[in-house]
């Protein structure tokens, strides 16, 4: 196995050993965790997210590429012994064995030594892998682990309010080979593959883009040279109910875009994205990529 594969399962920290359902889960895992949406409060930890994603495809993109091509995961293989290639020399006895004495008084012999040694290799790198693992989620917890979860508790608070959910809070389901407004992003991963790359909320395949929001797809551009797996479903299209637009009222804004990251009264902050309010209906907004949102002129 070459250094880069190595590096690679360390990356998403699981062994080399590892199969495929299990590289998968840890891939969905990670890029869930260090999704830079989770970060919107601090310009520096979401800065690292989007470092963090970045690789974290990478791996995964280069690992599954191998398992494509060979139908397994790459696999660390064991060193060869150098004694076993030495060549017999009929006629010549082996060298008498050498004892080395240490320093506390044990003797020992090479062949001893190298029998031992030669036992537990495979053991001594799985420990060795363990304890980096544990090692980097003790720091990455000590770092961002409060952090993550008190914006996972509000991320789940601002889901309840948005548009992807129907009457009875479900997110909308489109078909097991297809995503759809509101898709998560493990679904449009395990649909539609990992994207060629991401510029944070905006994923592409190809000429093609999805464009998420909060973790969950809002819309998309599909090129027909990069055809994208999506479907609408009916009433869960945006251009019946998924969009405000000038004149819309705080509630219907609030029941689209879900609850502003700050209420300054007649502005609205998404992000860096605002809306502005004359009597409580929209006059107009300011809109920045890096935070999109769900209007209709």
């Amino acid at each position: 196995m070459t250094k880069k594969y190595l590096k690679n399962y360390q990356v998403l920290g699981i062994p080399p050993d590892a199969r495929w359902e299990d590289l998968r889960n840890a891939y969905k895992s990670l890029v869930k965790n260090w999704h830079p949406d989770r970060f919107q409060q601090n310009a520096d930890q979401k800065k690292i997210a989007e470092e963090r994603t970045k690789e974290i495809n990478k791996s995964y993109k280069e690992l599954a590429e191998y398992y494509k091509k060979h139908g397994a995961l790459p696999v660390h293989e064991e060193p060869e012994n150098p004694r076993e290639k030495e060549p017999s020399h009929p006629g010549n006895p082996p060298p008498p064995q050498q004892r080395e004495v240490h320093a506390w008084g044990q003797a020992s012999t090479p062949q001893a030594e190298t029998t031992s040694t030669a036992k537990s290799p495979q053991l001594s790198r799985r420990m060795v892998i363990a304890i980096l693992v544990g090692a980097g989620f003790a720091v990455w917890y000590l770092m961002f682990g409060e952090q993550h979860e008190k914006l996972s508790r509000q991320s789940l608070a601002v889901e309840s309010h948005t548009p992807e959910t129907d009457t009875e809070g479900s997110a909308p389901v489109a078909g097991e080979s297809s995503f759809t407004y509101g898709s998560s992003i493990g679904e449009v991963i395990a649909i539609q593959g990992v994207p060629t790359r991401t510029e944070s909320d905006v994923w592409f395949y190809g000429d093609s883009r999805v464009y998420f929001g909060r973790g969950k797809v809002i819309r998309w551009e599909e090129s027909p040279n990069n055809p994208l797996k999506t479907q609408i479903l009916g009433e869960s299209s945006p251009a019946k109910s998924h969009f405000f637009t000038v004149g819309s009222s705080k509630a219907e804004v609030l029941a689209i875009q879900g609850t502003p990251d700050r209420d300054a009264g007649n502005v609205w902050d998404y992000g860096v994205s605002r809306v502005y309010f004359e009597r409580d209906r929209v006059t107009r907004w300011d809109e920045s990529p890096f935070n999109p949102l769900k209007t209709r002129h």
